[in-house]
């Protein structure tokens, strides 16, 4: 249930919103905790037009959704940034996202219902728009809840540009 959740996010904005690129990434979650869930992972993620020129990259709007094996799922917004290395068509991006999280037992609690996405991806664009990468993720209350056992996920990716 928590996947359709998840796709009809994707389906609402994409239609609601031109997007500049839309990434799935399948992948495994792992909880710095014994007593979690670890699983399986399915992450959609929206990188919005305008684009801004930051440096030799670009600095964008974006979204994320997350949903793993256990039925744990965040919904974010936030910033990302791609910059190219080189002119090859291999790119670093890099995302911070504030966003809610909901847990789906007491050993997969990561201590607030409020979670920070940070985002590390390093992937190959190709000529025809689509794009392949590799992002580790950590989802982090910063401290603000009651614990902060945090989470890490690794995930392969399929991106598409519009």
């Amino acid at each position: 249930m928590k996947v359709a959740h998840v796709a009809l996010l994707a389906y609402l904005l994409a239609t609601q919103s031109q997007a500049q690129e839309l990434v799935v990434g399948l992948g495994y979650t792992e909880f710095n905790d014994n007593a979690a869930d670890s699983g399986g992972v399915l992450e959609v993620e929206y990188h919005f037009a305008p684009r801004w020129k930051l440096g030799g990259g670009d600095l964008y709007l974006a979204m994320a959704a997350m949903t793993n094996d256990p039925g744990d799922y965040f919904i974010g917004a936030g910033v990302g940034a791609e910059f190219p290395l080189g002119d090859k068509g291999w790119f670093l991006q890099g995302s911070i996202m504030p966003g809610y999280y909901d847990a789906s037992s007491a050993g997969n609690d990561l201590g607030s219902d409020f979670e920070f996405r940070s985002s590390l991806a390093l992937g190959y664009r190709m000529q025809s728009g689509w794009a392949l990468s590799a992002a580790a993720s950590h989802f982090s209350n910063a401290g603000l809840g009651d614990s902060n056992p945090g989470l890490l996920v690794a995930t392969l990716r399929l991106g598409r540009s519009f």
